[in-house]
Parts: structure tokens; C-alpha cells; sequence
């Protein structure tokens, strides 16, 4: 698979991120999740509370749209990678408030939804 890079700039005292996204700069609320078996690469992942809120916080004080970035492994090696719209993501959150769904139906939403990115492998810049 070829991977579309898209670089994170760490938000300092956050645990949120920014990245240039079409053109725009957006809060970027990013997760990775590291899973040990291919079976379980499509189970759907929790973004804990406290990355979710800072996130938020963030992109409400600088008025700046926001977006989920999300990272799956599959034993250490590079699986998935999604960037998702809040508008997106909505449709096929699971059961926690927090939760993305990787199931067969988001996926395909997530490929077929123009402003959401499948195919990407999240960088981290350095501070």
C-alpha cells in the first residue's frame, strides 16, 4: 500500500496536535493502537477522554476545525491509518461517546467521504 504522509505538530501542554490539512491548519486529535493479532485489526478504538477534551478545547479556543487521526498497528507494523471528519465519524461511532468504528461499513464511508483520508501514516514532528 502506498501511504499518504501527513505531518503532526505537537500542541505544547496538550495532548492534542495541528497539521496542515487541504490548505487549512486543523486540530488534529490523534490516537495510535497497537493491536497483537490481524484478526482484531478492524475491532473499534477508544480515543481516551482526556485526548479527546484537549483536542476539543483546542480547536474551540483558536477557531480552527477539527479532525481524528487515527493509527492502527498490527504487531508493531504499520496496518491503517485514517483521518476522519467529526461529521464522519458520528455515523459510525460504537458504543462509548469516544469511540471509532473500523467495522466494513466505516471503512467504506471513510474511502468513499472526499474531506476524510484513508491511507495515511501519522509523523509526529519534533518539538
Amino acid at each position: 500500500m502506498k501511504w499518504n504522509q501527513l505531518e503532526l505538530r505537537p500542541v505544547a501542554d496538550s495532548r492534542a496536535f495541528t497539521a496542515q490539512i487541504h490548505s487549512q491548519r486543523t486540530v488534529v486529535m490523534f490516537y495510535e493502537r497497537n493491536r497483537l493479532k490481524p484478526a482484531n485489526r478492524y475491532y473499534g478504538v477508544a480515543i481516551l477522554e482526556d485526548v479527546w477534551k484537549q483536542a476539543q478545547r483546542l480547536a474551540k479556543t483558536s477557531d480552527l476545525p477539527l479532525m481524528i487521526g487515527l493509527q492502527i498497528r498490527v504487531a508493531g507494523k504499520l496496518d491503517q491509518g485514517y483521518l476522519l471528519t467529526l461529521k464522519t465519524w458520528k455515523r459510525f461511532k460504537q458504543v462509548g461517546p469516544t469511540d471509532v468504528g473500523l467495522g466494513k461499513a466505516a471503512r467504506t464511508a471513510y474511502a468513499e467521504d472526499k474531506e476524510c483520508m484513508v491511507g495515511v501514516r501519522f509523523v509526529i514532528a519534533k518539538a
